[in-house]
């Protein structure tokens, strides 16, 4: 007699084939993710990945017609290179190749995503052109899919992409790539005259080995007659901060070890109104441009900066007699969020972007010191 197998005998062996489709060799007892991207028109001098576990190379580009995976074309090549330098300053690190990007075109990802011809010509050329230049993940960073139907697209584009990654390494040999993907600060994308899409957090739970949530840019430039924290860690006059985010995610069931939280290595600036208000919401008479934070310790160094620290948001502010307020993180708050981070039992952090520390890389050192 053929042995019989329980209706729980099938649904396991599912379950167990489902958690077997995510990279297994990162996943030891312990691990942190300790990210980092790095922007693919700057020149690979003077880097330091000391400090992280896994960088990301940002970014490979889509094609609007074969929506197959290219190349970039403003970095001299040197994403070729890319693997083998940042090796030869930490032998260790974890190097992934991120696609898209916030200035990529959100119609041709939502294209790609609509045929499974299409998504198939995506999968199969981020998995060839990872292999060829050494890569050991895809970091997919489609940052505003623009209805509910693009977002169960997006849980399809996983489940085979997955599938395909797991394939190829059992085909090959080589160990299974990383999946991950850049995320919104909350569940549901809030888009004026578009309509509120909630991301397909079954799919992530069960296909990407993690998400990076993008906890940073709630202000900015679209805001341009008042100061604000855009890294705020807690906003008691909006839900729009990090651990309403964070809370947000884990209501709606993303894995807290699936998570890790965005660190932002940049301010932003604005115009004062005047000196009589000169905290965060202070009237400003423009601004909200992005300020990197090398930039920032030296204009804070020059002389004549009041530098404050501001409680409530966990962040950081300075201003001159000339009006300018810039909003940032410094070593102490960044290494606040990231205890945040460990207290939520987030599997990590990482930062946008590297080159935008100071010269002794004191964020990252603060990161990576303040998880323990």
């Amino acid at each position: 007699m053929a042995p019989r197998i329980s209706l729980f005998g099938i649904l396991l062996v599912q379950i167990l084939s489902f958690q077997l489709l995510v990279s297994p060799d990162f996943f030891l007892a312990g691990a942190v993710v300790r990210g980092g991207y790095w922007l693919q028109d700057l020149p690979l001098v003077n880097i330091n990945f000391n400090y992280e576990t896994h960088v990301y190379y940002a970014f490979a580009g889509l094609d609007p017609s074969s929506y197959q995976v290219v190349a970039p074309t403003t970095d001299n090549g040197q994403y070729a290179t890319f693997v083998a330098t940042a090796k030869s300053s930490n032998p260790s690190v974890v190097t992934l190749l991120s696609i898209g990007g916030g200035a990529a075109n959100f119609t041709t990802f939502g294209e790609m995503v609509s045929t499974s011809t299409r998504r198939q010509a995506f999968i199969d050329s981020s998995i060839s052109l990872a292999r060829q230049y050494s890569y050991e993940g895809l970091d997919l960073d489609w940052e505003s899919p623009q209805s509910q139907t693009e977002m169960e697209n997006l849980a399809l584009l996983l489940q085979e992409w997955r599938a395909a990654a797991h394939t190829e390494a059992q085909s090959s040999g080589n160990t299974e790539l990383l999946l991950t993907a850049a995320v919104s600060y909350q569940s549901i994308l809030l888009y004026t005259g578009v309509g509120n899409q909630v991301w397909p957090i079954t799919a992530f739970n069960t296909y990407l080995d993690w998400v990076n949530v993008m906890t940073y840019d709630y202000h900015g430039s679209w805001e341009p007659t008042t100061t604000g924290e855009h890294t705020a860690l807690y906003d008691p006059n909006s839900d729009v901060d990090t651990d309403y985010g964070i809370n947000n995610w884990l209501s709606a069931g993303m894995q807290a070890d699936k998570m890790c939280l965005g660190l932002a290595f940049y301010g932003k600036q604005w115009v004062l109104a005047s000196l009589a208000n000169t905290g965060v919401g202070a009237p400003a008479t423009s601004g909200g441009d992005p300020i990197t934070y090398a930039d920032i310790v030296t204009y804070n160094n020059a002389g004549g900066a009041t530098v404050e620290q501001d409680s409530t948001t966990v962040s950081m502010y300075s201003y001159k007699s000339d009006l300018t307020w810039i909003g940032y993180d410094n070593p102490d708050t960044i290494a606040a969020k990231v205890q945040y981070a460990q207290s939520k039992s987030l599997l990590g952090y990482f930062a946008w972007a590297l080159h935008q520390d100071d010269a002794n890389f004191s964020l990252a050192s603060a990161a990576q010191n303040a998880w323990t």
